[in-house]
């Protein structure tokens, strides 16, 4: 046993990849098995990317938390990230120097300091993710055409009531 995860027992397969014991077909997992195979395709890409302006992973997810949260202070994205409040300031500290996030003074409260994507922050991500857009195009262009048009269907309810249901938490919050 690999360990646990919300009580399901997580194993190691033959080919060294984890999987929730021998009945793990659920819609979880197939999508794992999916965004996997786009991995493959895309992960040197992006790496090149990543590498080229020096970013790092959890850069990256602090990239993606301001893009998602819009400006904040450094202590809630602290606690989205689950990172210590001295971890996240030094990753927003070198996005700064990078010129991808500005920290500047709270209108609301000038004590405190917003955390917010600048416009060359906003354009790597947008590279970033064109490249991997182009890359799981290519990958689902593979698919016969019946598919594709029956993967987009379902691609786009989810997305629409995902992004619905969200919203709805984020108002009753």
């Amino acid at each position: 046993m690999y360990g646990t995860i919300r009580g399901m027992e997580m194993q190691m397969n033959d080919t060294g990849h984890c999987r929730g014991g021998a009945q793990d077909v659920t819609l979880g997992a197939r999508f794992i098995q999916l965004l996997a195979l786009f991995n493959q395709l895309s992960a040197s890409e992006s790496l090149e990317i990543m590498y080229k302006a020096g970013i790092t992973m959890p850069q990256l997810a602090t990239l993606h938390a301001l893009r998602f949260m819009g400006g904040h202070s450094v202590s809630l994205i602290a606690k989205k990230l689950k990172l210590s409040k001295a971890a996240t300031s030094h990753l927003v500290d070198q996005l700064v120097r990078k010129g991808l996030v500005d920290r500047k003074e709270d209108g609301a409260d000038r004590r405190r300091k917003l955390v917010k994507l600048t416009k060359q922050g906003e354009k790597w991500l947008c590279r970033l993710e064109i490249s991997r857009k182009e890359t799981f195009d290519t990958a689902i262009g593979l698919l016969p055409p019946e598919l594709r048009s029956e993967f987009d269907k379902v691609l786009l309810a989810a997305i629409s009531q995902l992004r619905d249901r969200m919203e709805r938490q984020g108002k009753e919050s």
